[in-house]
Parts: C-alpha cells; sequence; structure tokens
C-alpha cells in the first residue's frame, strides 16, 4: 500500500507484534503509525513479543486451575461410582433413604441407626422366602413371611401390600422405632428393603409367636398367660424400652376412653382377660390399668417417667406374688389339716381294735 499515509490503530485491544512492513514504513517516515491504549501489542517489530505480567499471570492461573478442576472432576465421578456400587451390594441405603436421614438434631441422629441395618433388594427377599411361599401373619401393613438367610437364620419378612393405607413415611417411621429398640425380650430389625415401590422390613423370627398371638390368637384360648406372666413381660420390656411416644393412632384412644369409663364405673373385672378366670390380684390389676392410662397422658410431659413405670409395675409384681404364696399357703394349711384329721381318725380307729 504505496499511498497509505496515516494509519490510526489506538485503543482496539490488539496484541501480537506490528508487521515488519509497517514497522519500516513508519521507520523511514514515510507512514504515520498511532497504536497508542494497545496494551498487549509489540512495538519492536520482532517476529514473536515476550509476554506482559498480565498474560504471565493468565497463563499461570489457567495453568493451575484446569488441573484442579479435572482431579475435582474424576474425584466426584469416582465418589458416584463407587456410591452406586455400594448400592448395588446393599452396604448403604439408596437416595430415598439416605435423604431421610438429615442429621439435624438428636431425633434425626436417632434416626441414623437405621442405616446400620442391612439393606435387602426385592430379588434377594423372594430368595429367602423361596418366592414367599410361607405366610405366618398379616396386619394393617401387609403380609409377613417365613425366610431364612445365607447363613440358615430364620427371619420374618413384612411385606407392604399394595392396598395397604401405610406410605413411605410410615414405613420409615416404623423401621426407625424397630431400629432403635436393643432389648433381649424385643423384636430386633435386621434390615429393611426400599426397591422402587416394594417396601418390607425384616427382622427376627419368634419361634412361638408374637404376643399378640400368645394374648388374642388360638394359643392364648389353649394356654392363656397368667397375671403374673403378663406382669412379667410388661416388667421385662419396660427394662429396655425409652420413653413413650405420641400416640396418634383413632382406636388406641377410643379405647383408653372405654378404660377409663370401666374404672369410673369400679368395673375392673371387665377390663381383664377373662381367659384369666379371676385368677388374680384385684389391686394389681387396677394399678396396672391406671399405669397404663397414665402413659397415654397428652401432652407427653404428663407422662411416667420409664423409671417410674419400672417401679410401679415392680409393685404390681410383688402384689400378686403375694397372692399367689397366700393361695400356696391356704392350700398347703388345708393339705396338712386334713392328713392330720386323717392321722387322728386313724389312731381312732386303732385304739378302738384294742
Amino acid at each position: 500500500m504505496p499511498s497509505l499515509k496515516f494509519l490510526d490503530l489506538s485503543s482496539n485491544k490488539l496484541s501480537g507484534s506490528i508487521p515488519a512492513a509497517l514497522v519500516r514504513k513508519r521507520q523511514n517516515g514515510s507512514l504515520v503509525l498511532m497504536i497508542g491504549n494497545n496494551a498487549n501489542i509489540c512495538d519492536n517489530g520482532a517476529s514473536t513479543c515476550a509476554p506482559n505480567d498480565k498474560q504471565k499471570n493468565r497463563t499461570l492461573i489457567i495453568a493451575i486451575a484446569v488441573p484442579i478442576a479435572v482431579a475435582t472432576l474424576l474425584f466426584v465421578a469416582a465418589i458416584i461410582i463407587l456410591h452406586r456400587r455400594r448400592i448395588k451390594q446393599g452396604l448403604i441405603p439408596d437416595t430415598w433413604m439416605a435423604n431421610s436421614a438429615r442429621l439435624n438434631s438428636p431425633r434425626d441422629r436417632e434416626r441414623s441407626n437405621l442405616f446400620e441395618n442391612r439393606q435387602f433388594s426385592y430379588k434377594e427377599l423372594k430368595l429367602i422366602t423361596a418366592n414367599f411361599k410361607e405366610e405366618i401373619g398379616r396386619g394393617g401393613f401387609g403380609a409377613v413371611f417365613l425366610g431364612y438367610l445365607e447363613n440358615g437364620s430364620p427371619v420374618a419378612v413384612k411385606i407392604r401390600s399394595k392396598t395397604s393405607s401405610q406410605g413411605d413415611r410410615e414405613f420409615l417411621s416404623e423401621a426407625q422405632h424397630l431400629s432403635r429398640v436393643h432389648h433381649r425380650n424385643l423384636v430386633s430389625l435386621i434390615g429393611y428393603c426400599k426397591d422402587k415401590k416394594q417396601l418390607a422390613l425384616v427382622y427376627e423370627y419368634m419361634h412361638g409367636g408374637d404376643l399378640e398371638d400368645r394374648l388374642r390368637g388360638e394359643v392364648s384360648v389353649a394356654t392363656p398367660l397368667s397375671w403374673h406372666r403378663r406382669l412379667k413381660i410388661a416388667l421385662d420390656s419396660a427394662h429396655g424400652q425409652s420413653p413413650a411416644v405420641a400416640i396418634t393412632d383413632t382406636e388406641s384412644i377410643h379405647i383408653a376412653q372405654w378404660v377409663r369409663q370401666k374404672l369410673s364405673e369400679g368395673n375392673i373385672e371387665s377390663i381383664a382377660d377373662s381367659k384369666m378366670g379371676r385368677e388374680y390380684d384385684v389391686n394389681s390389676v387396677w394399678k396396672v390399668t391406671e399405669l397404663a392410662l397414665q402413659c397415654k397422658e397428652q401432652p407427653s410431659r404428663e407422662r411416667p417417667t420409664m423409671t417410674d413405670v419400672v417401679a410401679e409395675l415392680k409393685e404390681c409384681l410383688e402384689l400378686e406374688v403375694s397372692r399367689g404364696m397366700g393361695n400356696y399357703n391356704s392350700v398347703t394349711s388345708g393339705t396338712s389339716n386334713l392328713s392330720a384329721t386323717s392321722t387322728d381318725s386313724h389312731n381312732d380307729a386303732q385304739a378302738n381294735d384294742l
């Protein structure tokens, strides 16, 4: 461009070297070249420019940031892969269960106990129950099936039925409650299943049936539990229980109202199980009934502590033991009197013979 006399490139954010031809024209005075406010442009005519401080800093930042970002992405990807693998192996709960265990309070930290239990897949449950072959019970949640773990230990598998009104929240609540209970007289939760829409609980199998069977089932008619035995069960359970929780079940509230009405009428016999045949200390039954009602008081702060419950149950048991000892002494005394009478009659007969 021989006719070019003036070229203004100022403030264009240009970078790099000025073409050698333009440099020569400017040097011989044939061209007025203005390149001000272009921080990254080279004005020495060299083929390459030495980077300035800003360029050096930017290059350094990129050189550091890119490897860190790549390493972070690889680390996160590895964690996700490991997490999914452990879920498949049943070592940790899935996302649904994990989201239900935010540890923001002491109560939430108690919920975390649930996740220490084993997670079963629905396929595993079908395997250990032989495709749900033997049903051993049924309740509001669903059917209960007998199963066997890999080591041969029997378990009870409670499967939520499709018609059950119990949802995920109720299922989690029951599972959390069972997971907090660790006592030799109470059933222990072994694991759970949350496989898509399938919900299940896996817990110890009780060979002799549960307490409801002994109180209300067929076996209760043939061999009813004595009042003494019932008190022992209640006392043993109370020793391992945590404080009572809020009662929201409508049926249980109606039962409490019915019991209060019978107590106000002084009709304790109608409350006691008729299968016991009135073989109990009335005062003991009365105290236990009042204690049970106190444990259902609202608000919960009005309820007795478990220490108080244990103390009351011990007193009730002592009353029943005293009644039993009294009956035993009466029978023993009657037998002794009968033996003495028989001996005297025998001696009189011998005297008459003489």
